[in-house]
């Protein structure tokens, strides 16, 4: 259908920005903010997206 391979990139749930969001906070990255839903939430999407485009060259993001 779309000819491309697909793998763990390819495939963003709720649960793996959470997760991701919860362990930057764990770790001291957010300067001990209060973590919300924007911007980090939306921040954190937003990189998983343009981090794939970087790993596939994608032509379009």
């Amino acid at each position: 259908f779309i000819d491309e391979d697909l793998n763990q990139y390819s495939n963003l749930t709720t649960g793996k920005v959470y997760w991701n969001v919860l362990n930057k906070e764990r770790r001291g990255e957010y300067l001990g903010e209060t973590v919300q839903v924007i911007p980090h939430i939306t921040n954190e999407i937003k990189q998983f997206i343009y981090g794939v485009g970087r790993k596939t060259d994608a032509d379009i993001v």
